[in-house]
């Protein structure tokens, strides 16, 4: 089966023509067959032409071209020297020169700079006019990407000098300020009354009388302790008065009916 041809874009071209002229500039005595394997280095493998008789006299003819046009730039530039020698004012020089010696001094000039120093200190119309958009993309592509990893970076990393650490204030929790209020002794079907009634000023535990005779223990803590005495024992009187002592908390009787369990508890331990 016949290998596929490759076609090159101009821009594969040039790179490839820029790194066989580097290194033979690096070994003027290497082969040039060697050199394009060398530059292929930079190439993918699927887009590496066979180095043949054509590609070496085509890449011959460019090197050729190029050493040319390097002799006649700098020949050019010997010209304008000796011109100049008498000239001493840069609006003179600038004013003595040809468009085309003016462009050739720009892109020499240019070739002398890094890139950060070509998009930071060239005025916008002569970067358009010497550099190469490709390179200007290029460069301004990879600050980009710098700068979003920077930003990335300092995101995640953020580092408290010593000094200020006493400064630092973590969140706090928001603490709940209702008084908390168990009920001891109402009947289930009046828990939930007291519950709509109330449960957006106080937080409410209720014992049901139901299951008095079950209870092993009171709630830590509380603000205040009802015992609706007519459903309750002298026994649990005693271990809520027990819990009070170890824990505090105020102990109110109450032996009348709902209603008023509601406004004695908004009465005596409302904030």
């Amino acid at each position: 089966m016949a290998e596929k041809r490759i076609r090159w874009t101009d821009e594969e071209w040039n790179k490839l023509i820029e790194l066989v002229w580097s290194a033979r500039k690096k070994n003027a005595v290497e082969s040039l067959s060697e050199c394009i394997r060398m530059a292929y280095a930079q190439f993918p493998q699927e887009r590496r032409r066979q180095i043949q008789q054509v590609l070496l006299k085509d890449v011959g003819k460019a090197l050729t071209k190029k050493q040319q046009e390097i002799a006649g730039d700098a020949e050019e530039l010997s010209r304008m020297k000796m011109r100049l020698t008498d000239i001493q004012t840069r609006e003179e020089v600038i004013g003595s020169l040809t468009e085309y010696e003016l462009s050739t001094l720009k892109s020499n000039v240019l070739n002398r700079l890094s890139p950060a120093e070509r998009v930071e200190g060239i005025p916008v119309d002569v970067l358009l006019d010497c550099v190469p958009i490709a390179d200007l993309t290029a460069f301004a592509g990879k600050r980009l990407i710098e700068e979003i990893l920077s930003l990335k970076r300092s995101t995640q990393q953020v580092v408290v000098p010593a000094h200020q650490h006493s400064t630092v204030q973590t969140p706090v929790r928001e603490i709940d300020r209702r008084p908390k209020i168990t009920v001891v002794g109402p009947r289930a079907e009046q828990i939930q009354r007291v519950k709509d009634e109330l449960s957006s000023d106080f937080i409410l535990s209720f014992i049901c009388n139901d299951h008095n005779k079950g209870i092993t223990s009171t709630p830590e803590h509380q603000d205040g302790y009802i015992l609706q005495t007519k459903f309750i024992s002298h026994t649990h009187t005693e271990r809520v008065q027990a819990q009070i002592k170890k824990t505090g908390g105020k102990l109110v009787f109450h032996s009348g009916g709902l209603t008023e369990l509601i406004s004695l508890i908004r009465n005596t331990f409302s904030n």
